[in-house]
């Protein structure tokens, strides 16, 4: 995931979490990586599934979005549709549209 990340949003990503694992270890009680590591405590994180919104005026129907989605859950036929119950919403649709159809996934 780290790698799709990175892929996704650049390299970047990897320097924005050193950065923010203070606070985050901070937000959840630990004073260090070590402290959380010997917890052996699990903490269960939420991931709420943004599913991705197609502007259909902008869209050109190139079909990339389809082919790359590795859920399958974007199928074309007059448009581009989002199967929400398979869409994980991870993004790569919005990321690779060549013309900025998609949104309302990446922050």
């Amino acid at each position: 995931q780290m790698l799709s990340g990175a892929l996704i949003n650049g390299k970047e990503l990897f320097k924005r979490i050193v950065d923010s694992l203070p606070s985050a270890l901070e937000k959840r009680g630990f004073k260090s990586v070590k402290d959380a590591i010997d917890s052996g405590e699990r903490q269960k994180e939420s991931f709420e599934v943004r599913n991705p919104v197609i502007d259909h005026d902008k869209c050109t129907r190139c079909g990339l979005c389809v082919a790359v989605c590795p859920y399958f859950a974007l199928s074309m036929d007059e448009k581009v549709e989002v199967d929400a119950a398979e869409c994980f919403g991870c993004g790569l649709c919005e990321s690779r549209c060549p013309v900025g159809a998609i949104g309302g996934v990446l922050i």
